[in-house]
């Protein structure tokens, strides 16, 4: 079974160490690529580095062999055994058949060759050391992307005939190697049909520009290049280095000037075929002019004027692309006055204009305007009327009655130049009305319904009205202070006075609280006694004031009405509830025997008791009787005891004995 082997660059060259004597013979090719050497071994990396961009390459017609170097170069298992095939080596004595060979990543061992060698090696005849000729396997695409400058620089060994030096036009040359049906191209490159031929070379696919080999480089290769553009063309070259392929080092072709450079490219120095600018200059200015240059030299002739110092004559003499400059041109036309006989541009000339440098032109009688006839113009004359005062402060400069500081007169008119108009001639010292004078002197006061000014700070919108200024939308002078009393003075507005009222400085705790100096003032500490016997007085909260919770249950307590006898009770739920069934003293005469009930004394029914009887005849009788709910004492007894006569009722002793029955007095 064959190896297929993919190199990283091209190799550039091949030089054979041999050790002994070797028989030219073409030995099989052994081993397994799936075959791992532990121990002492190195890997044989044989896959072909992907190019950079080229540029423009020739375009693959068939397809064949071609393979996209983003995808990475295929996985190889290879893994050279030492002194072996593909084993770095420095001589032949590191190898075991006595072969060593430069590539492109550096030495190799290889190995005799029979009918055939791994994909990517071909079988050649090499000349050894002492002229001993052998057939060993050599790289098939050594020179493979090498930079070049003809085909011979592509060939190396017998096989590799056909082998192109392809132009890729101003990035330079580059070796080709031959590819056919039998012949594949290594990984990261395809076999294309040369432009203008039946060649089959492998380029780099994908538009990819070669590297440099480290055989290419430590042999510094490189080819011709060039740079080009509608100036012209300048070639270059570009060499291996250790940093890789340099740039082009064509310059761009420039524009042909004269500087003893051939800027074009074209073999001739300073042929100069775009007039070439050049200037003189000196301390007046800058003139500028076309250069005769001396071929090869780099110097020639300016042909620009020198400049000098402006002068008033209609030429430039300083080169700065005005006429006399620095001269004074009244009516900006190009011409300075100097050389203008119509300075001003009105159409009178100067030697008859009474303004030369003002435009004053004539009216429709020939004449320039000449309001004083002073043979200076209007447009010149610095017054006009003559009134002493310069038509720039007079505000009417063609009247000589009004001037600055001119008498003010009641005739509507701004006499003194001030910007006011008969000013204070009627005023009658009225905001609200409008003082004016008549065309006869006589005066107007008009009222007026405009805003204006009470004089009192405590209205905020005043309007006239009838002449008078009133004042509405007071101000609210309100401070939210309960220690200030709020007014509002009509000269200085809003005014805070301290009081001494009482007040809350928000502390539920403190009694008789009062302003002091606007400021509430905290009083006393209030006592948290509510009077309850029922209940637990604790801490006061400055939130919520005191605070009082239920006492126990049962606990003994005083209710009823002040000097009532039923004020014996109990606590219960922090309220005092009476006790009943107690005795208690009604204060009643005939039934003073009462029971607690409530917190209130009743009187004891049935209670003994005695009233007296209003018999109307002789006598009032005491009888014995009990008392009702009401107090009422009803009479219980008939008579005295000793009655004479038998009596169910009283017995009345009027003289003699009388019994009256009780019904008498129901």
């Amino acid at each position: 079974m064959g190896y297929r082997f993919y190199w990283v660059a091209a190799l550039a060259a091949l030089q054979v160490s041999a050790c002994g004597e070797q028989l030219v013979e073409r030995p099989p090719v052994k081993g397994d690529s799936d075959t791992k050497v532990t121990g002492d071994t190195q890997g044989f990396d044989v896959g072909l580095d992907a190019p950079d961009t080229l540029g423009e390459l020739p375009t693959p017609t068939d397809g064949k062999d071609t393979e996209s170097p983003d995808a990475g170069p295929p996985e190889d298992t290879f893994v050279a055994k030492p002194r072996e095939f593909g084993w770095a080596c420095e001589s032949g004595d590191d190898c075991n058949d006595g072969y060593c060979v430069d590539t492109a990543n550096g030495k190799m061992c290889t190995q005799p060759c029979a009918d055939a060698c791994p994909d990517g090696w071909l079988c050649a005849n090499v000349t050894g050391v002492g002229g001993d000729v052998a057939y060993i396997c050599v790289p098939r695409f050594s020179q493979l992307c090498d930079p070049c400058d003809s085909n011979e620089d592509c060939l190396k060994y017998e096989g590799q005939a056909g082998n192109t030096c392809i132009d890729y036009g101003p990035k330079g040359k580059f070796c080709g190697a031959v590819c056919n049906d039998d012949v594949s191209c290594p990984w990261g490159y395809t076999c294309s049909t040369l432009p203008g031929s039946e060649e089959k070379q492998c380029v780099p696919a994908g538009g990819q520009e070669c590297k440099c080999s480290q055989l290419a480089t430590a042999l510094g290769k490189s080819t011709s290049c060039y740079a080009t553009n509608d100036t012209g063309t300048c070639f270059g070259f570009r060499e291996c280095l250790q940093t890789g392929l340099t740039e082009c080092s064509a310059q761009l072709p420039g524009v042909e000037v004269c500087n003893a450079i051939d800027d074009n490219c074209d073999n001739a120095v300073d042929n100069i075929t775009i007039p070439e600018q050049c200037k003189v200059e000196n301390q007046y200015g800058v003139c500028f002019g076309t250069l005769t240059c001396n071929p090869g030299l780099g110097t020639g002739t300016c042909n620009a004027p020198t400049a000098t110092q402006e002068i008033c004559d209609g030429l430039d003499q300083d080169c700065d692309g005005f006429n006399d400059n620095g001269f004074n041109n009244q009516d900006g036309d190009n011409q300075a006055d100097c050389i203008d006989e119509d300075d001003d541009n009105d159409g009178v000339l100067d030697v008859q204009d009474n303004c030369p440098l003002d435009p004053n032109p004539v009216d429709e009688l020939g004449k320039q305007a000449d309001f004083d006839g002073d043979t200076s113009g209007d447009v010149c004359d610095p017054d006009d009327d003559n009134d002493s005062y310069p038509d720039l402060t007079d505000c009417d400069p063609f009247n000589k009655e009004i001037y600055p500081n001119s008498l003010e007169k009641c005739d509507s008119i701004d006499n003194n130049c001030n910007g006011q108009t008969d000013e204070d001639l009627c005023n009658d010292g009225n905001s609200c009305t409008d003082d004016s004078c008549q065309a006869d002197g006589s005066c107007v006061n008009q009222p007026k319904t405009t805003p204006c000014d009470d004089n009192n700070v405590c209205t905020q919108l005043d309007k006239c009205e009838g002449s008078v200024c009133a004042g509405y939308n007071p101000i609210y002078c309100d401070d939210k202070n309960p220690c200030t009393d709020d007014i509002c003075d009509a000269a200085v507005g809003c005014l805070y006075k301290p009081n001494t009222a009482p007040c809350e400085d928000g502390n539920a705790c403190t009694d008789g609280d009062v302003c002091v100096g606007s400021v509430c003032k905290a009083g006393g500490l209030k006592k948290c006694n509510d009077g309850n016997p029922c209940t637990v007085d604790v801490n006061c909260s400055p939130v919520s004031g005191c605070q009082f919770t239920a006492g126990p249950n049962g606990t003994p307590c005083t209710d009823g009405e002040p000097g009532s006898q039923c004020t014996a009770g109990q606590c219960v739920f922090g309220i005092c509830q009476p006790k009943d069934g107690g005795n208690c003293n009604t204060g009643s005469n005939n039934c003073p025997l009462g029971i607690c009930s409530g917190g209130a004394c009743y009187i004891k029914e049935n209670q003994t008791c005695e009233t007296e009887i209003d018999y109307g005849l002789c006598q009032e009788i005491t009888v014995a009787g009990v008392c009702t709910t009401n107090g009422a004492c009803v009479p219980t007894t008939g008579g005295k005891p000793g009655c004479s006569v038998p009596c169910a009722g009283f017995c009345v002793n009027c003289f003699i004995d009388i019994c009256i029955p009780i019904s008498v007095f129901f």
